[in-house]
């Protein structure tokens, strides 16, 4: 049997908001040339026929082309109805409902979208998930609210498809609900209470507002094949001491080698909007760590500082990588400290992170993203034995940085990063220089060798800088094109040095006074020399101990405040050469002030 590529069906008991004439012909015309397109003769030329009056292998044939060009979205249909095939064409009226679902592979992956104004009926939704389950292979289901969702629309729709799929979750293998409150995300937790699946893989409760702080309704649930779970952190912590089996590493049939945590945010509205408890949080992590080998991906929680205890109180060993964003406070340093040192981890993702403590990293990989100024790299690098270092977007890795990884100390192989292989640095322009970037890698040739040096950023380099990285082999993967220092204005990120500028510089004024010495004059002397003198006199003054905190903000102030003007190539080198210069000086106060 063959059909016309065009044809105009009158519908009678539509269900649904989808005008069908466009939506066959605009499926169809897709899949025609624009000349056969322009030879079609008008909509009128076609007889008009009744729904009924179409053989249901027709349909059949016009849904398989329907399903097979179908992408998730269609310029067609506006935002208020955005249903993806096949829910939208299932709903036009009951005929279509009972001949789709013949085919169970059209429901292998469905949306639910709970701000649409005409929902699906009961009978609709029990019949597309029964559709689903009678297939061979299991089916996913994702449940979306969007912003226009009143509260008490959201619980009811979320309950009416909850309460339908329930009969058949056990083939579900993908459970996302994505929606707007997270009250909505307690009450439809008690559909999976008891849950005992062999397929289920994936689970998302994810909530944009924070309405209810309840914990979930789960008692108990088995999933032995569960490769990610996205879930808020309080309701981690929650459900982290309940009759909940995670899978083990040893489940037979398993493919994964790790389970993948993603916690999002939790942000209680109103007064109880009181920060996580970084204990109550690590046991519950403690009690993953037990089960599983384990990917832990956190975005943007609020811990609290508790009191660092003499030890730490677990020992996690199963974790395979972290990654950690917008993280700050002391919570960084309590979970580091809590890895057990015999099981190191891969991969160490820090993105946004505030570090308020020197924290010991165990990893062979290192990546730090777009930390702000006022962030201390030296608290993540200081005792970081890793291979690989990459640097995204991050002002604090600076000149200042670079120099104090190329000093060695007294005898020449204490170097800061001393495992250093790989380093990728993107997106920071303005915050280094070619020659500080080179002197780095040249001091560490002898004792701490670089294999592998990749910039993926513009960064501006005289011809003898650029001569040194080609002739070394570490110019393969530079992207950006070199051009002569003198010709470009370079910019300085050192406002965390620079905002403690007076405050230093009153203190080193005071050590003078106290002398009652003779100010140095700062137009006699080299600029090198005047640092190192009235940094000496500071240390003098009994300060030794806090030298390694407060060392690079006053001599780099002053640095800064006395390095040249002119932004010729001599002028930039000798600022370049001064910042270094103080790296490596704060670099060997900390090795003489470390314990022995």
């Amino acid at each position: 049997m063959t059909c016309s590529p065009r044809f105009h069906v009158i519908i009678s008991g539509a269900i649904g908001p989808v005008p069908i004439g466009q939506v066959f012909s605009t499926s169809l015309c897709r899949r025609l040339s624009p000349v056969q397109s322009k030879t079609w003769p008008e909509m009128s030329a076609f007889p008009r026929a009744s729904i009924t009056t179409l053989p249901t292998e027709t349909l059949l044939m016009i849904f398989d082309l329907v399903c097979e060009g179908w992408d998730g979205t269609d310029i067609d249909f506006p935002e208020e109805h955005p249903w993806p095939f096949p829910l939208d064409y299932a709903c036009i009226c009951r005929k279509f409902l009972d001949v789709m679902i013949q085919v169970p592979n059209y429901f292998q992956s469905m949306t639910f979208h709970l701000n649409t104004l005409n929902f699906y009926p009961k009978i609709a939704l029990e019949k597309f998930f029964a559709a689903a389950a009678s297939r061979s292979s299991p089916f996913s289901v994702a449940v979306v609210s969007y912003e226009t969702v009143s509260l008490e629309s959201e619980h009811k729709l979320l309950q009416k498809v909850m309460a339908c799929l329930q009969p058949h979750i056990v083939r579900c293998v993908q459970l996302h609900l994505n929606v707007r409150f997270r009250s909505s995300i307690v009450n439809a937790s008690e559909y999976l209470d008891g849950l005992s699946s062999e397929c289920f893989g994936d689970l998302t409760f994810q909530s944009a507002i924070t309405d209810s702080t309840a914990s979930l309704k789960i008692s108990s649930i088995k999933c032995p094949a569960l490769e990610y779970l996205e879930i808020d952190a309080k309701s981690f912590v929650d459900i982290s001491d309940k009759l909940v089996f995670w899978p083990s590493g040893n489940e037979s049939g398993r493919s994964m080698t790790y389970l993948t945590l993603d916690l999002k945010p939790y942000n209680p509205c109103g007064d109880s909007s009181a920060p996580l408890s970084t204990r109550e949080f690590l046991k519950a992590v403690n009690i993953f760590d037990s089960r599983t080998r384990y990917l832990l991906m956190i975005d943007d929680v609020a811990f609290d500082d508790p009191l660092e205890s003499e030890s730490a109180d677990f020992a996690l060993r199963n974790m395979v990588n972290f990654e950690f964003q917008g993280l700050h406070g002391n919570f960084l340093h309590e979970i580091f400290r809590n890895v057990d040192p015999r099981k190191p981890i891969n991969l160490v993702r820090l993105v946004r992170c505030t570090p308020t403590k020197a924290t010991l990293i165990r990893s062979a990989n290192l990546s730090l993203q777009r930390f702000d100024d006022n962030a201390d790299l030296r608290l993540l690098l200081h005792s970081w034995q890793g291979v690989d270092l990459h640097i995204r977007d991050c002002p604090s890795f600076d000149d200042f940085l670079l120099g104090a990884m190329s000093y060695g100390g007294p005898a020449g192989n204490q170097y800061m990063c001393p495992n250093l292989t790989h380093l990728q640095i993107d997106e920071q322009e303005g915050y280094i220089s070619s020659d500080a970037l080179r002197r780095m890698v040249e001091h560490r040739m002898e004792q701490c060798p670089m294999n592998d040096l990749k910039v993926t950023f513009q960064l501006p380099m005289t011809p003898q800088d650029l001569m040194w990285f080609q002739a070394n082999d570490f110019m393969s993967s530079y992207i950006g094109e070199a051009s002569l220092l003198a010709n470009c204005r370079r910019r300085f990120s050192l406002s965390s040095h620079c905002d403690l500028l007076n405050h230093y510089w009153g203190e080193l004024a005071q050590v003078d006074q106290r002398k009652k010495s003779t100010p140095v004059s700062f137009n006699n002397l080299d600029v090198r020399d005047v640092v190192v003198l009235r940094v000496d006199e500071f240390v003098a003054e009994s300060r030794v101990a806090s030298a390694p905190v407060w060392l690079c903000n006053a001599s780099a102030a002053l640095a800064i405040r006395q390095a040249p003007t002119n932004t010729d190539s001599t002028g930039l080198a000798q600022q370049s050469a001064l910042i270094g210069y103080i790296g490596r000086k704060w670099w060997e106060k900390v090795q003489e002030s470390a314990p022995s």
